[in-house]
């Protein structure tokens, strides 16, 4: 039985639908070919050249780039093993030392030294936090350079709180809370 031009267009006409989606993947398959595979390809060959010139711009295949040399040191200088940190920490040994490094940038600034004590040691899971408290008589001079030294220093030292008192005759007196920051070395870094 042959279908006629006539039966052609009733069977189109009845499934009309089924027509239709088969025209329209015609069209999308023809568009994916024409369009789409090439500018896929496309980008894959620059995602290519970008791997090898080492410029990846996949997060998950990003190469892994060693911290400058400069962090390294500064982390190097301020960690200790979590143990050591904990004995040192417990036994008073960190804050003679940053009370040692203290008395030392003190003088080398020329600043009268006038009283120096301990604060509390901080026991954090990552890390040991060291205080003390200054005394200090000097210019205001001085004590910004002070400040200054403090910020170029290898040590993890900051200012937490200071007071200035200018009223004095010889120069001023300022208080000055600081603390100094060690990093506990996981086994892993070791």
């Amino acid at each position: 039985m042959s279908l006629t031009h006539r039966s052609w267009s009733e069977v189109l006409r009845r499934h009309w639908p089924l027509a239709g989606a088969a025209g329209i993947f015609v069209l999308f398959t023809a568009a994916d070919q024409a369009w789409f595979r090439p500018t896929a390809r496309r980008y894959e060959g620059a995602l290519r050249n970008s791997r090898d010139q080492g410029l990846a711009l996949d997060p998950d295949s990003l190469p892994a780039v060693p911290p400058p040399p400069g962090l390294l040191a500064l982390v190097s200088n301020n960690s200790l093993t979590a143990a050591e940190a904990q004995e040192r920490g417990n036994s008073g040994v960190l804050t003679a030392r940053l009370l040692e490094d203290l008395t030392e940038v003190t003088s080398r600034r020329g600043i009268q030294l006038l009283g120096t004590e301990p604060g509390a040691v901080t026991q954090q899971p990552g890390s040991v936090l060291v205080r003390a408290h200054l005394k200090l008589r000097c210019s205001y001079p001085q004590f910004v350079a002070l400040l200054d030294d403090f910020a170029h220093e290898s040590r993890l030292i900051s200012a937490d709180r200071l007071s200035l008192d200018a009223r004095s005759g010889a120069g001023m007196t300022a208080e000055l809370w600081v603390s100094r920051l060690i990093l506990k070395q996981s086994k892993l870094a070791r």
